[in-house]
């Protein structure tokens, strides 16, 4: 619009229609704000709303993972406790194997002992037959070197 050719008069007539048009432009913006404010609110409640339950599904989510890894963890730890109590068993019977095969040994080694003991005291009674015998060939060649 050209505001040119108009006397003050009617410009100020303008301006005030203009402010006028402005402060009733004003005012239902307003009412379209007061109107439109419970909308936005109901809007943000659903979106909050949505959003709590989008984060509930996920800490959800974490809840039952963690509950996944506390199951694996117990059953971890009852195979362990298993595989504890199989290794103790096992320890206990080689123990007692250990045991046993050292008695044998032992019962090995009294044995190889008294075989040694019998073992040398007939190489002894041999080696005293050997001598006695040895003098009673010498005493018969000297009786018999002097019969001569």
């Amino acid at each position: 619009m050209d505001l040119t050719g108009l006397s003050h008069g009617e410009l100020d007539l303008y301006l005030s229609l203009c402010e006028i048009k402005f402060q009733n432009l004003l005012h239902n913006f307003k009412l379209c704000k007061k109107m439109l404010d419970p909308l936005f609110r109901f809007f943000n409640r659903i979106l909050a709303s949505a959003e709590r339950d989008r984060m509930d599904d996920k800490l959800n989510a974490v809840s039952l993972k963690f509950d996944h890894f506390d199951d694996r963890m117990d059953a971890l730890e009852i195979s362990q406790a298993r595989q504890n109590e199989k290794l103790s068993t096992i320890h206990l019977i080689t123990l007692a194997n250990n045991e046993a095969l050292e008695q044998k040994l032992n019962r090995s080694n009294i044995t190889a002992e008294m075989v040694r003991e019998i073992v040398d005291a007939r190489i002894n009674g041999f080696q005293d037959s050997l001598r006695i015998l040895e003098g009673l060939i010498t005493q018969l060649l000297l009786q018999n070197h002097k019969d001569k």
